[in-house]
């Protein structure tokens, strides 16, 4: 099973936004709704500003042990 890490090495323009380099992928998804205990949330980068913390707080409240983003979120709400 590969680790967040992994992917943080080929894909450099992410950023890990909360969790650790050390998860281990279980499930990607990138729906705020279909987000499952342990999931990794990733929000598109073409998301309205004004949707992207109710998508992020969203995944975080539906359980997303990891969130990725294309650049930083300035939220402490978001923060893990």
């Amino acid at each position: 099973m590969n680790k967040i890490s992994d992917l943080l090495k080929q894909f450099s323009s992410l950023v890990l936004e909360t969790g650790t380099a050390e998860t281990e992928i279980q499930y990607i998804q990138s729906d705020s709704r279909k987000i499952q205990k342990g999931d990794i949330f990733c929000l598109y980068e073409n998301t309205k500003p004004e949707d992207r913390e109710k998508f992020l707080l969203d995944a975080r409240t539906r359980g997303a042990s990891t969130v990725f983003v294309n650049d930083k979120i300035d939220s402490p709400e978001i923060q893990n």
